[in-house]
């Protein structure tokens, strides 16, 4: 006998959501010819790629039209006859999920968040979240984001807390959490997490706050702002290479290790503090050679230090051995006032 596949799991409770759409499919009586099934499967990427009402049609050499009428009638069926456990459970993971979001969520959230992401398993947990009987499938238009609504919250809330909420963030052009914005417009916390979910202008950062898409500091697109954004999240400085390493794995473009050294060298938002290791100019890292931080470190202090400290000053601005700052300080420019003691020279 066949090893049963595991349905379930700790994480979204669900292990493997192709077996619940085909569980769901196949154990539904009123389903009976076995084209309804191949349609669903098709249309929804079951197992397989999914395919445009016109490839299918083209197939069974009916209409889109009727593949639609298919689609939507099959659908029906699973919906009000479903005989699957495993489905109704699924389905209700799907539900609370998307209660807990405010009672919207993305399609790319709820992928993320209960599946594992691979084609195959997301395409499956979309047609789970479709035979939900209060759950709405809202289809991208205009700035909404494709995702999933509870029925009892209307559109026309969505687009009126988004447009208030994206107000409030250009106003105070920082990124802000749903309970500032929600104290700031009036509604409830949960409505604006829910309505800036669903629109394509705003974004959810790492650290749980929203900002705008159109933000470089929220959603870079280009180099710099990617390795500037890395960097921030990082908290400290980083070789060019590990950067570029970090920026590939933002997205499915790769960049090369190159590309980035480059832009890292001819924009003063990033400072060269050790070999191939780059700061952020913000974070008070100075340029130039070691001699010339030992330079700035004394004249910005006025007065002899002692070696220990300046070697700390000087750690400060640059990454590079304390023994360095030493042999440093026995140029020309400096003199030895006392015990380990130097000044300009």
């Amino acid at each position: 006998m066949a090893e049963k596949v595991a349905l379930f799991d700790v994480k979204s409770g669900v292990e493997n959501w192709e077996s619940i759409a085909r569980d769901a499919i196949e154990n539904c009586s009123k389903i009976k010819k076995e084209r309804e099934k191949e349609v669903l499967c098709a249309r929804f990427g079951i197992g397989e790629k999914p395919k445009t009402l016109q490839a299918i049609g083209d197939k069974y050499n009916i209409t889109r039209e009727r593949v639609r009428q298919i689609i939507n009638n099959s659908l029906a069926k699973i919906i009000s006859y479903c005989t699957s456990v495993e489905a109704k459970a699924a389905i209700t993971i799907i539900e609370s999920y998307v209660k807990d979001n405010g009672g919207y969520a993305s399609t790319e959230e709820i992928s993320l968040d209960l599946s594992n992401n691979e084609e195959t398993e997301k395409n499956a947990l979309l047609f789970v979240a479709n035979l939900s009987k209060n759950l709405e499938n809202v289809k991208t238009a205009n700035d909404i984001r494709e995702g999933f609504r509870i029925k009892s919250l209307k559109l026309s809330k969505l687009k009126e807390v988004t447009k208030k909420g994206i107000n409030t963030l250009k106003e105070t052009e920082k990124t802000l959490g749903s309970k500032e914005i929600a104290e700031k417009i009036g509604e409830s916390e949960e409505t604006v997490m829910a309505a800036l979910s669903s629109s394509n202008k705003t974004m959810k950062t790492e650290d749980g706050k929203w900002g705008l898409v159109s933000w470089p500091h929220v959603n870079p697109r280009s180099i710099r702002d990617k390795s500037r954004y890395v960097m921030v999240r990082h908290g400290k400085p980083l070789h060019y290479e590990k950067l570029a390493d970090k920026i590939s794995e933002m997205g499915t473009k790769k960049v090369t290790k190159q590309s980035v050294h480059n832009e890292l060298i001819k924009n003063t938002d990033f400072v060269l503090v050790g070999r191939g290791i780059y700061a952020l100019s913000d974070w008070g890292y100075t340029p130039g050679i070691v001699e010339e931080v030992i330079v700035e470190v004394l004249t910005e202090a006025g007065e002899p230090l002692h070696k220990k400290i300046i070697v700390e000053e000087v750690l400060k601005r640059r990454i590079v051995k304390p023994s360095t700052v030493v042999l440093n300080l026995q140029k020309p420019r400096f003199k030895k006032v006392g015990k380990a003691v130097y000044t300009l020279n």
